[in-house]
Formats: C-alpha cells, structure tokens, sequence
C-alpha cells in the first residue's frame, strides 16, 4: 500500500529544488561538496567580504525525534500528499514483532518519531526540515546576489 503512495511523495519532492537537499533527485553528495569548494575558495581568495563556516548536523539518529504533528503542519503548509503522510504516520504507529532465533517478544509500539527503513522517511524528513533549512539558508546568504548554490 506504501508503494501506491510514494509516486505522489517523488512528485511532491521535485517540486523544491532547494540544493540543500541532496537526496532530491537528479542530486548526489558531489554538489553540496562542489558548492562548498567554491564557498571555501572564495573566502581564502577575499572575494567574499565575510568570514566562512560550516555547521554539520548528525542526522544519523533524527529519524526517531521527528514530533509527528509539527510533521502533519509542515506537511499542510508545504503540500505534501495529505491522505500518505495520514497513512504513513499510522503506520508508524503499528506494533512490530521483534524475532531473535524463532522466538518472538511481545509487540513494540513506537511512541514517537518515524521509521528510518520506511520507503518514505527521507522525503517525510524533508518536510519536516524544510523551513529551518530556509531559515537558515535566508539569515546566512553571505554572497548576496552571487551564490554558488
């Protein structure tokens, strides 16, 4: 059932092209590398008449502190497929069996967050990120109408 939705999430995705996102499709790794490249070079040169940083977040456990309902409001605000964000977040909800040799635990029910394995999660996590990456993307433009991104 999660397969019929994903197409409209994809379409739903192609609509930003926001280089920060780099899971979008048609995008890699190699163009936020290239774009900081040009951003570290121009800084080292002194055509850029301000300092340079770089702030890395670790993503890697971000999936599971996702609140749901900013999730469902971002996802309003921006568009995104309201019936399979609906159906991915109540799946998120169902209980898993957890298996270890044959022998199965009782259900786990997640109480928060959304499941990193789900076909939809990068583009759920998009959503939920969006504004912020804006945000920061608006306060931290320091080429003003040049910028390599």
């Amino acid at each position: 059932m999660m397969k019929a939705y994903y197409g409209a999430a994809v379409e739903w995705q192609n609509n930003f092209k926001d280089a920060e996102i780099n899971m979008a499709p048609g995008r890699g790794v190699g163009d936020a590398t290239w774009r900081q490249q040009i951003r570290r070079e121009l800084f080292q040169e002194g055509l850029a008449k301000h300092h340079g940083g770089e702030v890395l977040l670790d993503l890697m456990k971000c999936y599971e502190h996702v609140d749901r309902e900013i999730l469902i409001k971002w996802g309003q605000f921006f568009g995104y497929p309201g019936a399979y964000l609906r159906f991915s977040i109540a799946a998120y909800g169902w209980g898993r069996n957890m298996k270890w040799q044959g022998i199965y635990a009782k259900k786990v029910f997640a109480q928060r967050g959304i499941a990193a394995g789900s076909v939809a999660a990068p583009i759920e996590l998009v959503v939920y990120l969006l504004a912020g990456i804006r945000k920061l993307k608006r306060r931290s433009a320091p080429f003003g109408n040049f910028c390599p991104c």
